[in-house]
């Protein structure tokens, strides 16, 4: 099986490039199977794997990404971390960066610190809700309003929609800095859909 799994992601890679070319974004998503185990090992419970799954995957899949340089080999490519999560984010950037730079040998040559990649502009980061408005600000403050973006989570059974716009709505962020992570960076991550 596992196999199986290996191969179709190879091929998958290898077409994914012409998406990358074709439509500018690609989209990282965690999956509990994958990155966190099935539920039981190491005698945790589904919810353990569950709630450890999504960042893990996020964050795995972010440096590796960002450590390969495909956003060296793709300047106009687009990335999103979706439902992984997000104030684990600066603590994240500080530990790639430090490993980029102590064992540079296991990387290609980035012409940036991978932090700068996800502070240029091309590199967002969903909201989670749970994590609420404390943490959100937090990010905020120490990476600038530029790449987290809300996501209501909308159908999966964990989603706190409709409720979930009213909740962010409610967060004491000022209209200024309201703007971007509710809808410009959005819009940017998703610059084919044509709003603005």
């Amino acid at each position: 099986m596992w196999a199986a799994l290996f191969d179709f992601m190879q091929q998958f890679n290898r077409s994914g490039i012409a998406a990358w070319e074709a439509f500018g974004v690609a989209y990282l998503y965690g999956n509990a199977a994958l990155c966190a185990g099935r539920a039981g090992h190491l005698g945790e419970s589904l919810a353990a794997a569950r709630s450890a799954a999504h960042p893990w995957c996020g964050m795995r899949n972010m440096a590796s990404l960002i450590g390969s340089g495909v956003m060296d080999r793709y300047p106009s490519l687009r990335i999103g971390t979706l439902e992984a999560g997000h104030s684990w984010l600066p603590f994240w950037m500080a530990r790639i960066d430090e490993h980029a730079e102590t064992i540079k040998a296991a990387l290609p040559t980035l012409r940036q610190k991978p932090s700068e990649y996800v502070l240029s502009g091309r590199y967002f980061q969903s909201i989670e809700i749970p994590e609420g408005e404390k943490l959100t600000d937090s990010v905020i403050d120490l990476l600038g309003e530029d790449a987290l973006m809300y996501a209501s989570d909308y159908p999966h059974g964990e989603s706190r929609f409709p409720k979930s716009v009213r909740t962010v709505m409610g967060w004491t962020m000022s209209p200024a800095s309201r703007r971007k992570p509710l809808w410009e960076n959005a819009v940017r991550l998703y610059a084919r859909v044509g709003l603005s």
